[in-house]
């Protein structure tokens, strides 16, 4: 009995500690620009859900939007949906969409002004991405890619892909061969 004591506080240890369960995904609440509240359950049936967190005045999220733009146009129809993030209390509806016209974005955008999301997923960084699968099981974070190797430090040829092979492995249903990396880019201030 004591055997089975142990393990069940440290499976509720980790439920409770970890900050993240599927349930909270689907249940959390966030405006779009125009204001209206959309729960990310609305994204329930894809196979994969990709969560980037952005600053409209991050030049790494500026750089970024034109490689997640075509990440989203490639894999909407395979169904991995991306959903750009812009959070933090300094957050302003009217940069966020100024931000989606001028990098002309085809994705959802929403807004967490209360780092919930942010908070749930351990976000530090814009732009910074959690891949979920169709269970909301983290199997991806971090980089976007390569490009970036440091603060403002952009390397002339990408490499490595890791976003992209994340979503690949999420729709054979594997776990991807790297499940973490380090985002480089604006630090999200909660």
């Amino acid at each position: 009995m004591t055997g089975f004591r142990i393990i069940l506080i440290w499976v509720m240890s980790f439920v409770l500690f970890s900050g993240f369960v599927a349930d909270d995904f689907y249940s959390v609440q966030l405006k779009d620009v125009k204001g209206v509240y959309h729960k990310l359950n609305e994204y329930k049936g894809s196979e994969g859900t990709a969560v980037v967190f952005l600053l409209a005045d991050c030049p790494a999220s500026q750089y970024y939007s034109l490689t997640l733009n075509q990440l989203s146009q490639k894999y909407i129809s395979k169904k991995i949906q991306l959903i750009g993030v812009f959070a933090g209390k300094y957050t302003k509806a009217t940069e966020v969409a100024k931000f989606v016209k001028d990098y002309k974005i085809n994705f959802p955008v929403l807004t967490d002004k209360e780092m919930i999301l942010a908070g749930k997923l351990k976000a530090t960084t814009a732009p910074e991405v959690f891949l979920l699968d169709k269970n909301a099981n983290v199997v991806y974070s971090g980089r976007i890619d390569d490009t970036y190797y440091a603060p403002g430090r952009k390397k002339s040829n990408t490499a490595v892909h890791d976003l992209q092979n994340a979503m690949e492995a999420c729709l054979k249903g594997k776990t991807p061969s790297v499940s973490k990396t380090k985002a480089i880019g604006c630090i999200l201030e909660y």
